[in-house]
């Protein structure tokens, strides 16, 4: 996790494509940097400051091979990280930023996305558990001294059930749905195995995958550009890659050191990455002169189609969960109304 936030990286990576496109070095970039930040000391633990100072301490050794990338280890996103290290390698920094920035502002449309589309029915959803849980331990132990929920029926039987689920294993479920949660966030960027393929039709593995596949076609066209050899870039990429990266780059990279271009290679790899569409237009353009602009093109389109998707993909899960927690509460409401009914009718008889 990085400990700068996206609004100040993107503040970074501003002030360093500014001073790249006047011809100022990166080191002396953030020696201004971590000057303005401190106010020329005054300020020494200002946060960009703190992060300038750490940099350059890191960098004083030489800027060279991947001395660049492990500077900013653990304040940078390892895929900008990436970016910038593709970019310091072409002696494009000024592009790098560029790229990291419109990077940034992807994921921020992509987690607007994820927001705008679970945050509403989460709120009717907790409701609906807290609402459950209420029912569970203080409104169904009351009627079931009165009455044998054995007799219950419809609605009502249905809510004794969920109220003795939550009552039993509700803790358990709740801890399970953490740690499924966590496990996804975990797998994304790690996990490798046989299964993987299977789950990359189905969100959040699918963005991801797109996601992914733009940014390491975006980190290609920008040494490409600069007039290095391919294989050799997918070596350098692969160093700053995760491991889930690294399998798709390292099956690729076979594919190039037999000769095929890369859409051959990405086909002959065998994981569909990023996806079989993208690997036919590789293939077509690949031997075609303004390969690597064209590629630069072609990542950013593919990251604005994979924020597009999420959005509509958004729009259904709201509806959809809207539907079921609205479906949830009916049915809550019509049991306790079947159990007041019942309890009605017992007094009365």
């Amino acid at each position: 996790m990085a400990k700068l936030s996206s609004r100040r990286r993107m503040l970074i990576y501003r002030t360093l494509y500014s001073m790249a496109r006047s011809k100022v070095p990166v080191y002396d970039a953030l020696v201004d940097i971590q000057k303005a930040h401190s106010r020329n000391g005054r300020r020494p633990k200002a946060v960009i400051a703190v992060f300038a100072h750490e940099v350059l301490v890191r960098l004083s050794s030489g800027m060279s091979g991947d001395r660049f990338a492990e500077a900013f280890e653990g304040w940078l996103p390892p895929t900008e990280i990436s970016m910038l290290a593709s970019a310091q390698k072409a002696g494009d920094i000024a592009t790098g930023c560029d790229d990291a920035i419109k990077h940034i502002k992807r994921q921020a449309r992509v987690r607007s996305a994820i927001v705008s589309a679970v945050s509403y029915p989460s709120v009717i959803v907790v409701m609906a558990i807290v609402l459950l849980t209420f029912v569970s331990f203080k409104v169904v132990p009351i009627y079931a001294r009165g009455s044998d929920p054995a007799t219950w029926t419809g609605q009502t039987a249905v809510v004794y059930w969920m109220s003795e689920i939550v009552r039993h294993y509700g803790i358990f479920i709740l801890l399970g749905l953490v740690s499924v949660g966590y496990a996804i966030r975990w797998s994304l960027p790690n996990w490798t195995g046989r299964l993987r393929p299977a789950f990359e039709c189905l969100p959040p593995w699918s963005t991801y995958k797109t996601m992914q596949g733009a940014v390491f076609f975006s980190n290609l066209a920008i040494l490409l550009n600069a007039g290095a050899d391919l294989l050799q870039t997918m070596v350098h990429i692969h160093k700053h890659a995760n491991p889930w990266l690294q399998q798709r780059l390292q099956d690729t990279m076979y594919g190039l050191s037999m000769g095929k271009n890369l859409g051959v290679a990405l086909e002959l790899a065998g994981h569909k990455f990023p996806d079989e569409e993208s690997i036919a237009y590789i293939t077509t353009i690949a031997s075609r002169e303004g390969f690597a602009f064209a590629l630069s093109e072609f990542a950013t389109n593919s990251a604005e189609t994979a924020a597009e998707r999420l959005e509509a993909s958004g729009k259904v899960f709201f509806y959809v969960g809207l539907i079921s927690v609205t479906a949830l509460a009916a049915l809550i409401f019509f049991g306790l109304f079947g159990l007041q009914t019942a309890a009605m009718g017992d007094r009365a008889f």
